[in-house]
């Protein structure tokens, strides 16, 4: 795979975060503070529908919500109601959940783990955006173009170039090519490391995330 069989330009929904409130004196998470269905990062507790639990010796990542995440979506690819829900583990692929119900069926509960994102941020300033291939390159001392295995890093979203500082320029352009980047969690929050989940474009339009993959790299 070469660069000049990809797109120059890749629409993708960009987000950022908002601190969310604890209490000053133990450092605890304020529960109430987020409407029950709200879109977050990480932190001890998740709003769950009935019969789905945290799979065991996964950490709690994210939940989205659909509706307000679609109204962004530049390729029309996301479900536009229901919840997803991430968990990762160092030891497999990680787990994505896909819930399509009623908001009011969700109960917030204790989330599993909280050893890789512990911190909870809410989901803000979700908009369409565009990604430049030619960001993943910079020009050495001699003017020659390189491949930057850190660019994109920063970003957190959905869509675009996939982001691995431990892949080479060939992995990351054919994984670019064969999946779509459901999740991407940045720098932006994680301070260093970038988080991913992948999956096939069919598999999301049949909404099967039973294949979606999760990643982490960090130098």
């Amino acid at each position: 795979m070469t660069e000049r069989e990809l797109p120059a330009e890749f629409p993708i929904i960009q987000f950022d975060y908002f601190d969310c409130d604890s209490d000053s004196e133990n450092g605890e998470e304020i529960l109430e503070d987020l409407d029950l269905g709200s879109s977050w990062v990480g932190g001890g507790f998740v709003d769950l529908p009935p019969g789905i639990s945290c799979p065991e010796d996964h950490e709690f990542i994210a939940q989205l919500d659909m509706e307000r995440f679609s109204k962004s979506d530049p390729v029309g690819l996301l479900p536009t109601t229901g919840h997803l829900y991430f968990f990762f583990t160092f030891r497999g692929p990680g787990k994505v959940l896909y819930w399509d119900g009623e908001r009011k069926d969700l109960k917030r509960v204790k989330a599993s783990g909280r050893g890789v994102f512990p911190d909870r941020k809410e989901i803000a300033f979700i908009r369409t955006s565009v990604e430049r291939l030619d960001s993943r390159y910079y020009r050495e001392e001699d003017g020659k173009r390189a491949w930057d295995c850190f660019a994109g890093g920063k970003l957190s979203k959905v869509y675009g170039i996939h982001t691995n500082c431990q892949m080479r320029e060939g992995e990351i352009l054919r994984e670019t090519a064969e999946k779509v980047v459901l999740l991407q969690i940045g720098e932006g929050y994680t301070g260093e490391g970038v988080l991913t989940a992948s999956i096939a474009p069919e598999d999301l339009k049949a909404r099967d995330f039973s294949k979606c993959v999760m990643s982490w790299g960090q130098s």
